[in-house]
């Protein structure tokens, strides 16, 4: 009698260990792309501030700045008083 195709995959536990820890590499892996790439840190002059400041951005698909993820200005006070003025082109 031939065995009838089941649409779950019936394995063992070490099986569906494979499964999950390979699941949890991958999550890695994205992760690891998206901080490599999406992210870009600039050196500029803070247009609230007045004073140079490290800046990291998260960058949109097409390349343009889409958030400010950190400011050495903000790290120095303590003080989230940035209104992200850098992201904006003319700066």
């Amino acid at each position: 009698m031939a065995a009838i195709p089941s649409f779950f995959y019936e394995g063992d536990l070490p099986t569906w260990l494979m499964m999950a820890a390979a699941l949890a590499a991958w999550v890695v892996i994205l992760w690891v792309i998206t901080r490599l790439f999406l992210r870009t840190s600039e050196r500029l002059q803070c247009p609230v501030k007045g004073r140079e400041a490290t800046v990291v951005f998260v960058r949109a698909p097409d390349g343009s700045k889409d958030d400010v993820v950190s400011c050495s200005l903000l790290e120095e006070s303590g003080s989230a008083t940035c209104e992200k003025e850098c992201l904006h082109p003319a700066h």
